[in-house]
C-alpha cells in the first residue's frame, strides 16, 4: 500500500507541474496577444488621426489645430463603426474656425471669396474671355 501511495503522490506532483507549465504558457500567449492588440490599436488610431487631419486641412491652415487648439478628441469624430465621420470632422473644423478665424485655411478662404465675388458679379462683370473685370463690375 505504501508503494501505491507513493505512486499517487508522484502522479499528483506531475499533474501539478504539468498544469503549472500549461498555465505559464497560456499567460505568455495572453501577454503576446495583448501586446499585438495594443500595437494594432496604435496603428489604427494613427490612421484615423491622419484621416481626420486630411479632412480638416480643407478648412484649417494647420490641420492638427483641430486636436491641439480645439481640444477635440478623436473618439468624438468617429462613426459608430469606428470609421472617421467626415460630417463630424467638417462640423468640428467649422466650429473652430468660427471661434478662431485666424486658424482658417487661407487658400480655401480666398477661393470661397473669389467664388462669391464671381457669383455676385454674374454676367455683367465678365470680359469677352469670361474673366472678371473692374469695368464690368462698376458698369450697369
Amino acid at each position: 500500500m505504501t508503494e501505491q501511495t507513493e505512486q499517487a503522490t508522484a502522479d499528483e506532483g506531475q499533474t501539478e507541474a504539468s498544469g503549472s507549465r500549461e498555465a505559464q504558457q497560456l499567460r505568455r500567449r495572453l501577454r503576446e496577444a495583448e501586446r499585438e492588440r495594443d500595437a494594432l490599436l496604435e496603428r489604427v488610431t494613427a490612421f484615423q488621426s491622419a484621416e481626420v487631419e486630411r479632412l480638416a486641412a480643407e478648412k484649417l491652415e494647420v490641420a492638427g489645430d483641430l486636436f491641439a487648439v480645439g481640444g477635440i478628441e478623436l473618439a468624438g469624430l468617429l462613426a459608430e463603426d469606428g470609421s472617421v465621420d467626415p460630417d463630424k470632422v467638417s462640423a468640428a473644423a467649422d466650429a473652430l474656425v468660427a471661434e478662431r478665424p485666424g486658424l482658417a485655411n487661407q487658400a480655401a478662404a480666398r477661393d470661397a471669396s473669389r467664388e462669391a465675388l464671381q457669383g455676385a458679379m454674374g454676367a455683367r462683370g465678365t470680359v469677352a474671355g469670361g474673366a472678371p473685370s473692374w469695368q464690368g463690375l462698376f458698369s450697369s
